[in-house]
């Protein structure tokens, strides 16, 4: 017979709270869930502020994504005048939006996700090993 069990496991340190819950059976994860546990209303933040507050003020919401921030906000700005982008305003949004990207995994991965599987406060989480 399988041994099942099911792991509880909080991620407090990656965009507010998020809980993960994880079956395993025989060592593989058979089962998945997820939940984002934490309203944090920064759409509020803009409402009664004119359209361009949302360029100076979305980029700030978090210190990890904010090219991400800044490029959602031009481009409802953008949606919202018709405005036509150039192509290569298109190709230097997406570059910046690469090399966010790459930024994050490394700031995500290293100094908000690994720290826990060094810390010997965790040593009797599974995860740990």
């Amino acid at each position: 017979m399988a041994v099942r069990k099911i792991l509880d496991i909080p991620v407090n340190r990656v965009e507010g709270d998020l809980e993960l819950r994880l079956e395993v059976a025989d060592g593989v994860v058979v089962d998945a869930w997820s939940a984002g546990t934490m309203f944090r209303g920064f759409e509020r933040l803009l409402v009664g502020r004119g359209a361009l507050d949302g360029l100076v003020v979305t980029p700030r919401i978090c210190g990890i994504c904010s090219t991400t921030h800044l490029m959602t906000a031009a481009k409802a700005l953008d949606a919202v005048a018709g405005a036509k982008v150039p192509d290569n305003g298109i190709r230097l949004r997406n570059l910046s939006l690469m090399v966010e990207h790459v930024q994050s995994d490394v700031r995500h991965g290293i100094l908000m996700f690994l720290v826990d599987f060094a810390n010997p406060a965790y040593r009797a989480l599974p995860l740990y090993e």
